[in-house]
Formats: C-alpha cells, structure tokens, sequence
C-alpha cells in the first residue's frame, strides 16, 4: 500500500492522506474546507467567478421554500401543510425545533418503538402517517466523537463536540438515513449541518486508521451519500459548499443574530445578504430566512407576529425574496392568520410562479442596499422570452422619481427592448452602445418596482 500525501495550490502539505493499492494514482483531489474548495474550482475556471461556475455545477433550478414549525402538534402540522397548498406552492419541507419527546435517537437506544421508522430526531409512524420528533443530544463519547490531536480527547472540533462520520455512530447514522428515506418516500432533506471538516485522532474508529486519513475518509463518507440522494432525486438543503456532489442549496450568507434586529433593519439586511450571496449563486441556490416568531431575541420589534398587523413588514419580506427567485424557510406556526394576509402570500407566490424563469436566472448587481437611496438587481437571460426583470427598491419614507440605467447586453437584445410594470403597457426604449437603457421610474415610499424586459 501506498500513501498519497496531496498538497494544495499553494504547496503547503493539506491534513489527510489515502492509502492506495499498488499502481493506483488520484487523478483529481477534491479538498473539503470551504475556503480550498473555492480555490481550487476558481483554479479550474480560471477565476472568472459565477458565469464559470455554472459550467461545473451542473444546476437545475429546482428550489423549495420551507417552513420552520415551532410547534409540532398534530393540529399546528395538519394546520401548516393546508396553509402551503393553499398559499399555491407546490413543495413542503417540514422542519421543527420542538416536539414529543421519544427515546433519543443519536444515542442509538437498542429497542424502538414498534412500528416506527426514525433518524435522527425525526420519525415516522406508518400507522397514522404522522412525523414524530425526538429530542436528541450528542454526548461526545470518545467511540463516537471527534478525538482532538493536540489533547487526545473529545472536545475542540469546529462546533465543540462533533461525532465522527467513520465512527461506529456514524456507520449506524448513514445506514438509518438511507433506510428512512427508502421507506418513507420523502424527498427533501435539510441536514443541517453537514460535515464541516472536522480531523480525528482517534484509533479505534472502524472507518479509518487515524489522523492522517480521519477528514479524507469523513468527507468521502458524506459526499457518497449526498451523490446517493441525488441519484434518488432527494433535495438536498446543505448549508456548506457541497455543489459538486449533489447538493441543491445553501445558506444566502446572512448571520442568524441579525434576525432579532427591528424589523425595518431585517428587511434592508436581507437585501443586502441577497446582493452579496448571488455572486457565485444563481438565486435558487441560496436559501433566506423570515422569521414569524421571535429569533434569537429582540422581542416584539423583531416580530412579525401577529402577521395581520405587520403586513408592511411581512409583505417586504415576501417581495424582495420572491422577486430575487430566493426561497426563504419562513419560521413561525402559519403562513397567514387573516384572509387579508392569505392574499398577500398567495399573491406574491402566483408572481413568481408566473415569472419564474427569469426570476431563476442570473443576477446583475446594479446597486446594493444601502438605505439611503434606491437599490437595483436586474435578473437577465437571453434564451427566454423575457429577457430581463429589474426590481428596484425605495428603502426611504418617501416617494422618489429616478432615471435608472439598466445594463441589457446580458439579456441578448441589440437595438431595443419593451419595457412595462409587472402588467402594464410596454414602451420601447432604444439601446446605447453600450447595450444599456435609461428609464426613468417613480418607486413609492417603503416599496418596489418591477420592470419586466422583453
């Protein structure tokens, strides 16, 4: 047996190695923090950012807005799964942060309870249809954890105590993940959160030897299995930089804590996270987050509940994910409480549905949020038979009149484009040479307004 020591671009030696039977070479070495994987994808596309990267990413534009349950009682879930048919979308992920408690499943109880099929917290009684949830902990066992080199015991990886992918816990993990999803049906997972990239010392896990091979072993693990879902047609939610082995979607980039800011303040900052997060992501594959409830503090001000008397706020939200083409997971016990506000999502919902291929399509970033003037994001494609849509924003109390310039070459048209609001009449405005047009709009005060190009 031989042993591969890969070093990265810049020659410093990376913290793995495989053995490989004799004659056996790596033609490509894939690294798993972050970081070195963006490098290196940068390294083979020459740096030239998302229009490369799309090459390789082998994107469909699926994308599926969740909804974080705070409540898994029978009546809240059969409430929350009516509240998404009827808001029109057309695919429900079922996530939760509290719920019965059964026996924890991450500790690997020896019996379970008859009839159910579980992972992780998550259960399934084929009796009554239902999903159960189950508190779980992870305890940091040394036959199940990350061993730390530098101390030799648990504690220290990237989120405290972390559990092993090649662990015995780890082997019982992956087989209870795919026997729940081969039984179930169920196509959507969010694993929050995936392998991080975490080394371990330990010599005693069955799935590899020690340090050296601990975060090769680990990422080769997790990635056949996300490569096995996909092969399943399972959407993958992965708040890590997975692409390239099956994942669908990550994290827009927003931090958690700024959702417990005021609510004027989310919604600015959410624009904000929308500019900067689809640079090297078409829009579907970055997911936002609204919350309904309270989120890491910031009491009522930070509240949209009850939804009926924060349409202002609510309604601000739907707009600017919806016209970004970035589905959100929306955390709170409903979708709408009053006919008025089923209207609202209902009608934000039929607008990208009815826009949807453009709204998936790439973004120019023509100016970011600020909240001192308008901002600007055009979506463009050349390929469709609506070329562009630009959404423009008014963070101010204000109305205000603007000339926008609008960089078309993107969309394909030479000469002139049609230009309209969402569905008024289309005027024709002629192309510089510099493929851009000039249109002047007045944008209402705490509003936005789309242009749709043709």
């Amino acid at each position: 047996m031989g042993v591969y020591d890969p070093v990265n671009p810049a020659g410093e030696p990376l913290a793995y190695r495989e053995s490989l039977p004799p004659g056996d070479r790596i033609a490509t070495v894939v690294i798993d923090s972050a970081a070195e994987r963006v490098y290196l994808i940068r390294q083979l596309t020459g740096g030239q950012g998302a229009d490369a990267l799309d090459v390789l990413y082998l994107n469909d534009l699926s994308t599926v807005a969740t909804f974080d349950l705070d409540s898994s009682s029978d009546l809240a879930v059969d409430s929350v799964r009516g509240r998404f048919y009827l808001a029109g979308d057309q695919v429900m992920a079922y996530e939760a942060e509290t719920g019965r408690a059964l026996d924890p499943v991450f500790n690997i109880p020896p019996g379970e309870p008859e009839g159910f099929i579980s992972v992780g917290r998550l259960r399934l009684n084929p009796a009554d249809g239902r999903l159960y949830l189950s508190y779980a902990g992870f305890d940091g066992d040394q036959w199940l954890a990350v061993i730390h080199p530098d101390t030799g015991r648990t504690g220290g990886a990237i989120f405290g105590n972390s559990p092993c992918l090649m662990s015995a816990w780890g082997e019982e993990y992956f087989r209870r993940l795919t026997e729940f999803f081969e039984q179930t049906g169920l196509d959507v997972l969010e694993h929050d959160g995936s392998y991080p990239g975490d080394l371990c010392a330990s010599t005693v896990h069955p799935g590899h030897e020690g340090l050296l091979d601990s975060q090769w072993n680990q990422w080769k693990r997790i990635t056949s299995f996300y490569r096995w879902c996909r092969a399943r047609g399972i959407y993958l939610n992965v708040p890590d930089w997975y692409f390239l082995n099956g994942s669908n979607k990550t994290g827009m980039g927003y931090r958690e804590t700024n959702w417990s800011l005021p609510r004027e303040r989310q919604i600015l900052l959410g624009r904000q996270n929308i500019f900067d997060g689809t640079w090297q992501k078409t829009p579907s594959m970055g997911w936002m987050f609204v919350p309904l409830v309270e989120y890491h503090g910031g009491g009522a001000a930070a509240t949209l509940e009850p939804l009926s008397e924060h349409l202002d706020a609510y309604g601000a939200h739907l707009m600017q994910n919806f016209t970004s083409g970035v589905q959100a997971c929306y955390r709170g016990p409903r979708l709408f409480d009053t006919d008025q506000t089923k209207a609202l999502v209902k009608g934000w919902v039929d607008f990208y549905k009815e826009h949807r291929a453009i709204l998936d399509s790439d973004i120019l970033h023509v100016r970011r949020a600020d909240g001192r003037d308008v901002d600007v994001m055009l979506h463009v494609n050349p390929f469709i038979g609506e070329k562009g849509l630009a959404v423009i924003h008014n963070p101010l109390e204000r109305a205000v009149m603007r000339t926008i310039r609008l960089p078309l070459y993107y969309t394909g048209l030479t000469d002139t484009a049609r230009i309209r609001e969402k569905d008024g009449e289309g005027k024709a405005y002629a192309l510089d040479r510099e493929y851009n047009v000039e249109i002047e709009v007045e944008v209402p005060a705490l509003d936005a307004v789309c242009l749709i190009i043709e």
